[in-house]
């Protein structure tokens, strides 16, 4: 599909979904490829929400493929790329990458400030609900707000398992979760979570 879609308003959600798929099951590299001509057709003929909606794909597949910087700077592109209120809950999906990246990278502030990001309640219905919980938890747990971090994840978990999407390739709030458990001292627990995971 991907190989032969071409770019217009009755495929753009099916590429997207494509490419996060690829992406979540380690075909990235191969997408990442695609996923920079479309972005380039994209750009080309000036449809910027499409542009918007191809890097914060491209900043996913970035932070897959462990390119921290790459992904922090695609995804603060794809925020850029058109006005707040035009993206709705989709936002939550590059502020989370941002997130994510900026907090694997050492930037506290950056990640901080991206969590300024004003998000409606409406995205805990959400698929990217799960990836805005697991960033923001993230973040919790680099500054040592371990309880806030265990309560984000734990929600995460609950919305994971609720939606059917509880499976380590959408969000592996389970390591997460075992990783803060390990810092407050409980290995028995850290230890449980793995073996699920």
């Amino acid at each position: 599909f991907l190989t032969e879609a071409p770019l217009t308003d009755s495929t753009i959600d099916r590429i997207e979904l494509a490419l996060t798929t690829a992406a979540a099951h380690g075909l990235a590299t191969r997408e990442q490829q695609r996923g920079d001509e479309l972005l380039a057709e994209a750009d080309r003929r000036g449809a910027r929400t499409w542009t918007a909606t191809l890097l914060a794909r491209r900043a996913d597949i970035a932070f897959r493929l462990g390119d921290l910087q790459q992904a922090y700077h695609l995804a603060e592109q794809s925020i850029a790329a058109i006005p707040s209120r035009a993206w709705g809950v989709g936002v939550c999906e590059p502020v989370a990458t941002s997130v994510c990246s900026a907090v694997g990278l050492g930037d506290l502030a950056a990640a901080a400030l991206r969590l300024e990001t004003p998000v409606s309640n409406s995205v805990y219905q959400s698929r990217v609900g799960l990836h805005y919980l697991q960033a923001r938890a993230r973040y919790y747990e680099a500054t040592g707000q371990l309880a806030a971090a265990l309560g984000d994840f734990r929600f995460c978990a609950t919305l994971a398992k609720e939606w059917e999407l509880d499976s380590p390739s959408v969000v592996p709030w389970r390591t997460d979760t075992a990783r803060v458990h390990l810092r407050l001292g409980e290995a028995d627990k850290a230890c449980e979570l793995l073996d699920e995971e």
